[in-house]
């Protein structure tokens, strides 16, 4: 059956009005049967988040990190960021800040040419708080350096909403994500510095790298077991837009805001009243708090392994509010061809569909290094790279992640995992079918039902578009099911109207 609804989020508000489950009735028990999940009492928990603090506060000041990037964009960089105004009233130049001054995460994460080139703005409407299949979330926190230096989490993708069906529960509305995205939210999470040369700059720069966890901390825990509520009574909420984000936003309409104040035609000095609308009402958003999404609910951890020893990476998260929850329209016409994609690349639900439940397992379309019925095509809608198509690869690859290495009495065979990959369509070799930050976005068919869930993406020496992995999405939902001992019965993806069951082949 065709669901739909209105369009995506810059034209369509207030359209998550899909079918949903009545979440709000079921948090009124005060009571409940999830002993393993440990969220009796759930209304008393979960509660308004606690009022941040203002932007301003966090530590400012010039370092070599920041004011010395004047370089072109499109360079692939990382340096210090924290909090962008105050450099802006520092006097800091204006190509340094629309170029580099404000994003950094982990090193390999998205860099500044992810920021301009793949539209990483938050839209000139304001800030929303409906979120929608392929938004971009982060932890809501920023992460301390060795050297002492605050910096943005990494950001990732909600990839759908999804509804799980709980023991003597019923129905529960949650964000569909992947674990290491929100890795930050807990606490161990640690972000090392290394010296780096950039093209461009005479001088290395330090940029954040991948660090181990602290040891025996709820992180290095939570990689090894994954985690349940009563495994984590303190976790840092997930937020959207990401605090990244913002600040970017906030800097480069501050930039613009300064330069056309010096303006003497009427309109131009209009132009920056509206900016500073705008930027009011995005501080105001972020500084009350209005952008936390939800609490991670339950995650896989690294270690788990679907039957045919796939990486399994998945998360739950569990808004605090059912007008954050915005629905899993599929990207329009107009986005794929925004992107460059004839129609026939495109797939056939566009305008006014939602995603769907399940059609063909990705595991039935290869055999014996053979791709069933010709070639299968993937699509998907990420934070990072947008809207694009892929084609499914007949040859499995063998894969390990770093972010394991640091496991004690783990060889190289023991992290090795055999995935399914999705390469990009002969389109642009630029573009690609995902890229960083992209972690968590959905895969569908072209008939818009889910096919799996992207968790991560390599790029061989000498190419350009590289290729991504993708868990086929029933292994993820028997995953679920299995690691919460019986507690979820079903899940199904939000707007389903009956239940699905689906399993492995």
């Amino acid at each position: 059956m065709d669901h739909q609804l209105p369009s995506r989020p810059a034209t369509a508000s207030g359209s998550g009005g899909t079918k949903r489950s009545r979440r709000t009735e079921a948090w009124s028990s005060s009571e409940s049967a999830l002993g393993q999940f440990g969220i009796s009492n759930l209304r008393d928990r979960i509660v308004a988040p606690p009022r941040p603090l203002p932007l301003e506060t966090f530590p400012s000041g010039s370092d070599r990190d920041s004011d010395r990037v004047q370089q072109q964009f499109g360079a692939e960089f990382k340096q210090a960021a924290w909090d962008l105004m105050s450099k802006i009233k520092m006097g800091v130049d204006k190509s340094a800040i629309n170029v580099h001054l404000s994003f950094n995460s982990t090193a390999g994460h998205m860099t500044a040419i992810s920021l301009f080139r793949l539209g990483f703005h938050i839209e000139s409407s304001g800030n929303p708080r409906t979120v929608y299949a392929g938004s971009d979330i982060s932890a809501s926190c920023y992460i301390t350096r060795s050297d002492n230096k605050p910096s943005n989490p990494m950001i990732g993708t909600l990839g759908c909403w999804v509804q799980i069906k709980v023991k003597d529960r019923g129905w529960m509305t949650m964000g569909l994500t992947c674990y290491h995205v929100l890795r930050p939210c807990l606490k161990g999470y640690t972000v090392g510095v290394a010296e780096t040369q950039v093209p461009g700059l005479d001088e290395k720069v330090d940029r954040a790298c991948m660090s181990d966890p602290t040891k025996d901390s709820a992180r290095w825990k939570a990689d090894i077991k994954g985690f349940i509520p009563k495994d984590v009574p303190t976790l840092e909420m997930v937020e959207h837009p990401p605090r990244a984000k913002h600040n970017f936003t906030i800097a480069d309409k501050q930039a613009a805001i300064k330069d056309r104040q010096s303006a003497k035609e009427a309109k131009v000095l209009e132009a920056a009243e509206v900016l500073e609308a705008e930027v009011k009402e995005m501080l105001d958003f972020f500084n009350n708090g209005h952008q936390h999404l939800g609490r991670p609910f339950v995650a896989s951890g690294y270690l788990r392994r679907t039957k045919t020893n796939g990486r399994l990476d998945w998360a739950l998260i569990q808004p605090f509010d059912d007008s954050r929850v915005g629905g899993n329209a599929l990207p329009t016409v107009q986005d794929w061809r925004l992107k460059g994609y004839s129609d026939s690349q495109m797939p056939w639900k566009l305008d006014g569909y939602v995603l769907e439940p399940q059609g063909t397992s990705i595991h039935d379309c290869v055999k014996d290094v053979t791709v069933v019925h010709n070639k299968v095509f993937g699509f998907k809608m990420g934070a990072s790279t947008g809207c694009t198509a892929g084609e499914l690869s007949y040859v499995q690859t063998n894969c390990t992640i770093a972010e394991e290495k640091y496991m004690v009495g783990r060889s190289k065979k023991d992290r090795m995992s055999t995935e399914f990959v999705f390469a990009p369509v002969e389109l642009d070799p630029m573009i690609r079918f995902g890229n960083r930050g992209d972690s968590g976005a959905v895969v569908f068919d072209k008939l818009g039902r889910v096919m799996g869930l992207l968790f991560t993406g390599q790029r061989p020496h000498q190419t350009d578009s590289g290729y991504i992995m993708v868990t086929p999405i029933e292994d993820v939902f028997a995953d679920i099911k299995e690691f919460s001992r019986g507690q979820v019965e079903d899940i199904r993806v939000l707007g389903e109207e009956e239940d699905t069951v689906m399993t492995s082949t």
